[in-house]
């Protein structure tokens, strides 16, 4: 039996977030926090708003926003009560036609319809009102809330096994701590060697390819930069395990992700990633770890462009434990990398599971 749909604005109301003026915007907490499109999927804002405003737009702990520009994505609030800021919208059910865990499972469909159907020119936006007539099944309330409740605890499943995930993916950092100590503060008093001692460097087997020429050796070896692999070419330069250090970008500084990298099989690297081997004296997955945590700023050159020569690379101070130790640690990892890989596959199946069924549950009514 084909359900009832009616327009989203008939049982549902948008309030759009405020202009405020970013003059009165800081990091120091005086004020309440504004929420701003970036701050919509986390859930909290580390930026404050001291001027005045008015009691309309405070966002409460539960309350569902969305964000208008961009990738539209839609979250509730999960930190004390902040300001609702321009671009980002809430989303008000009329309780008494709309429950409001139902609309909260809904949106993710509406809005991948909508960005899906919208012209792309450099930034995406999203208007209220495209927002209102937009259509949505809708099913008497309890059958609302049981719909929900089944989606609910989808969520927490899919939750519970990225925390899972994350736990895991966190934990080696943590073995390595316990086994050898912060490299910062080397606590542990390992003699110290500078790392062009103790691994072998093989920059000078790396060959840079412009993208344009990439286009004509497309294949199967995954191409390395960086901060990981960014293309895939039909031939390799290197055959085997080696740790892959990124020598240029913002990232030497901004630590977003990895600098320090495992490459292995047959793989291409360019000359933006500086390439270590085993000499014998280091385990190359316990040099992967101590990158995690040294600090690179004092042998990063360049401003606009940060860079760690081949130089500065051999002087970086490694505090070394014995190498029966570090192939302990890699044991340990070992383990843990099988677990890691099954959380990775149980989370992606949950993830899955989840949005198949909400696509399940709403898809076809909802544009219609």
């Amino acid at each position: 039996m084909k359900r009832t749909t009616v327009e989203l604005g008939e049982v549902c109301d948008f309030l759009s977030g405020f202009a405020f003026k970013s003059d009165f915007f800081s990091a120091e907490p005086i004020g309440l926090p504004i929420i701003r499109i970036r701050d919509v999927l986390p859930g909290s804002s580390a930026t404050f708003y001291s001027g005045d405003y008015q009691p309309l737009y405070i966002v409460e702990k539960g309350d569902i926003l969305i964000g208008m520009d961009g990738e539209f994505n839609r979250e509730r609030w999960k930190s004390d009560p902040a300001l609702l800021n321009q671009r980002v919208c809430k989303a008000i059910s009329r309780q008494s036609l709309l429950d409001d865990a139902y609309l909260y499972h809904f949106l993710p469909i509406l809005l991948k319809k909508i960005e899906d159907e919208t012209p792309f020119v450099t930034v995406k936006h999203l208007s209220v009102a495209k927002l209102k007539s937009a259509q949505i099944p809708l099913p008497p309330l309890e059958e609302q809330r049981r719909i929900a409740a089944i989606l609910d605890k989808t969520d927490e499943l899919s939750g519970a096994e990225r925390r899972r995930h994350n736990l895991l993916k966190a934990f080696p950092l943590s073995v390595y701590r316990q086994m050898f100590g912060d490299p910062r503060h080397n606590p542990f008093q390992w003699p110290v060697f500078r790392l062009g001692e103790i691994c072998l460097n093989e920059d000078a087997r790396r060959v840079p390819v412009k993208s344009s020429d990439r286009k004509a050796m497309q294949g199967r070896y995954p191409y390395y930069g960086a901060s990981g692999v960014i293309d895939h070419v039909d031939d390799y330069l290197f055959d085997g395990r080696r740790l892959l250090v990124g020598e240029d970008g913002a990232n030497l500084i901004a630590r977003s992700s990895p600098i320090a990298f495992m490459a292995d099989g047959k793989y291409w690297v360019n000359n933006h990633a500086h390439v270590l081997g085993e000499n014998g004296k280091a385990k190359l997955r316990f040099l992967e770890f101590y990158f995690g945590l040294v600090d690179l700023k004092p042998f990063v050159t360049g401003s606009a462009q940060p860079k760690l020569t081949r130089s500065a690379l051999d002087s970086l101070p490694v505090p070394l434990p014995p190498l029966d130790l570090q192939e302990r640690f890699e044991s340990v990892l070992a383990a843990l990398d099988a677990k890691l890989a099954q959380a990775e596959i149980s989370a992606w199946q949950t993830s899955r599971l989840s949005g198949a069924l909400r696509h399940a549950t709403f898809h076809g009514d909802s544009g219609r």
